[in-house]
């Protein structure tokens, strides 16, 4: 099977072109997308009322199109693709890409990157090498320290779709691709991942760690497990 990574940002944009498009009966080409704020047609810049429709149109589009991806063992998952993907983008809280099956456009697993701060706590088990990684002044103690990190805030394959298809691996490794890229940007090293305890935390928990991340404790009923950047 083939599939592609497309982003969430990429989907609207398409959308928001075919709709521009569509609404002022010209060809896709004749539109300089250049962000939600500045697209132009013959240089002349589209009016926020003229493209508010059509940015309407796309967006039902979207979500009519996310709404496919089914994942019953992991409503949040499932709920935050179809609910909250879309607003957490516009609002540039989070990114979220798609894994799509090149031969018939379904959905086959998503994931959604951001930033956010991890506090270190004296009940964080860290081990005495991921410390010296992090720059944690061991002799001075290290509670209350503050790292900003790569949050993968959410991980999902459709129900369509086994781990023969795609594993958990394959998943991380484009995971690490994107987030090697933003760091050769801006730097960073931390990646963070978070488990809400329920019945099914426990084998999450134990799958996050066979690929190589490390359970470092629970923080308000958050499990945090990390791993560093590729090349670090």
């Amino acid at each position: 099977m083939r599939y592609k990574i497309l982003s969430l940002k990429k989907l609207l944009e398409n959308f928001y072109i075919d709709e521009i498009s569509k609404a002022k009966n010209i060809e896709s080409k004749d539109i300089n997308y250049i962000n939600s704020e500045e697209i132009y047609i013959n240089k002349n810049k589209i009016s926020k009322d003229s493209k508010k429709e059509c940015f309407h149109l796309a967006e039902n589009r979207v979500e009519k199109y996310l709404s496919t991806f089914s994942c019953h063992r992991n409503k949040d998952v499932e709920n935050f693709l179809h609910i909250n993907s879309i607003r957490m983008q516009k609002e540039n809280i989070s990114r979220t890409y798609l894994i799509i099956d090149e031969e018939n456009g379904n959905i086959i697993a998503y994931f959604a990157l951001s930033i956010k701060p991890i506090i270190i706590r004296e009940e964080h088990k860290i081990s005495a090498n991921k410390k010296n990684k992090m720059k944690i002044n061991v002799s001075n103690g290290y509670d209350d320290e503050v790292f900003y990190s790569f949050l993968i805030g959410q991980i999902g394959r459709d129900d369509k779709y086994n781990r023969k298809i795609i594993r958990l691996e394959e998943i991380i490794d484009y995971i690490l691709d994107i987030i090697d890229e933003v760091k050769s940007l801006i730097g960073g090293k931390i990646i963070l991942i978070e488990v809400l305890e329920d019945e099914n935390s426990e084998k999450l928990i134990k799958r996050y760690e066979e690929v190589g991340f490390t359970s470092i404790g629970i923080i308000n009923d958050l499990t945090q497990l990390m791993t560093f950047s590729k090349n670090y």
